[in-house]
């Protein structure tokens, strides 16, 4: 969900906060197992062989922990989620090291075409920079002449 329903938290560190919170959980759920009501544990209970099957292993929450490799793919899990959400949060918000920023708080408006039609002001506004959603929240639009 992190990063690929576009919640990499440009625009607010609420969306960066669950996006890391669901890759922790993610790994969390692949390296812990299941729990007693979920469809591959009740599989297991009913036709025990699939607990020494190998694809049943990866593809249902069989006991990784059994394999020898079990400990050097959980060290690479907890590497791998910190690199992404430390690396996104440095990337998108500075938090990590260096200045703290937000570029989803600064907008950048510019306007064109601006002309009187009708004696209406008509013109069209398109963002450059910062959050798609800030467009809502212009609380006030000063008209200069000439840019000045």
């Amino acid at each position: 969900m992190l990063l690929g329903a576009g919640w990499q938290g440009a625009t607010c560190l609420d969306e960066w906060q669950i996006g890391s919170t669901g890759v922790a959980m993610g790994l969390t759920l692949f390296f812990a197992g299941s729990v007693v009501l979920s469809v591959d544990c009740l599989l297991m209970q009913k036709y025990p062989s699939l607990k020494d099957s190998k694809w049943f292993r990866w593809l249902g929450s069989g006991p990784l922990f059994d394999s020898p490799a079990f400990n050097k793919m959980a060290i690479t899990g907890v590497i791998f989620a910190l690199f992404v959400t430390m690396g996104t949060n440095q990337y998108f918000q500075g938090g990590v090291w260096g200045k703290l920023h937000n570029f989803g708080k600064v907008l950048d408006v510019k306007v064109y075409n601006a002309h009187i039609q009708n004696g209406n002001l008509v013109f069209e506004a398109y963002r450059i920079s910062g959050s798609s959603a800030a467009m809502a929240w212009i609380p006030k639009i000063d008209l200069m002449k000439d840019g000045k």
